[in-house]
């Protein structure tokens, strides 16, 4: 399983984007879960701290506000989510269509090229950059 993220600034620009290979068989709202824990976590050690959190997923971002805490795997990513956002100088989140998600869809099917991570800084693919304009 593949889990990719991006990181724009104000002006829709891509600044970050990463993919990780993980050996894991999650179920899909796990799955998004460990997305939002790994593109946050890249973005916070990047030294961006102004984060607007996007995600296709509706009830993981319901669930980020949920006062109710459970032990399922979800449940526990969410954990290490909210320990994050602390540390944010600012977060705001919400949801886009997946229409609207389609770069970080696109990157989390590319295979790194070493090993089991690829964090791209720059020089990002010539139609990834393309359908990052597009997705604005």
């Amino acid at each position: 399983m593949r889990l990719g993220f991006v990181v724009r600034n104000e002006w829709g620009e891509i600044l970050l984007m990463g993919v990780w290979r993980v050996p894991a068989k999650w179920g899909v709202e796990e799955a998004e879960a460990a997305t939002i824990l790994y593109g946050l976590t890249r973005t916070l050690k990047a030294n961006y701290d102004r984060i607007v959190l996007e995600s296709d997923s509706l009830r993981l971002i319901s669930r980020l506000h949920y006062e109710k805490r459970g032990l399922a795997a979800v449940d526990l990513i969410l954990e290490n989510i909210r320990a994050k956002i602390i540390s944010c100088s600012s977060f705001l989140d919400g949801h886009v269509k997946r229409g609207g998600n389609t770069v970080a869809h696109l990157i989390a099917r590319l295979c790194p090229e070493n090993g089991d991570e690829q964090l791209y800084f720059n020089g990002f693919l010539r139609g990834v950059q393309t359908i990052g304009e597009m997705d604005l």
